[in-house]
């Protein structure tokens, strides 16, 4: 009887613990996502005049890929957990 309450304290705990990682990771995603916005913002004026007027090459394109994919995917890892704790936000 003890190892099958001993089990099940150790599942309990598991599930909390992958509940406040889970948590928690909405912070450090929100966090990350406020850094990768002020960063654009800061540099957008420097931007538009050297990337955006500029004609496209490949080394544009990557750049621009690599600049503004991780805001994308940030948005839409956040869009999926809020899609995922409300399932009637269809």
């Amino acid at each position: 009887m003890y190892m099958e309450d001993r089990k099940m304290s150790d599942g309990f705990a598991l599930i909390e613990s992958a509940i406040r990682v889970w948590h928690n990771q909405g912070y450090s995603k929100a966090a990350v996502l406020t850094l990768l916005i002020c960063d654009i913002l800061h540099n957008l004026a420097d931007e538009v005049k050297y990337i955006w007027r500029s004609k496209w090459t490949f080394v544009k394109t990557m750049y621009l890929l690599a600049r503004y994919y991780g805001v994308a995917l940030v948005l839409a890892m956040m869009i999926g957990k809020i899609l995922l704790q409300f399932p009637g936000c269809e």
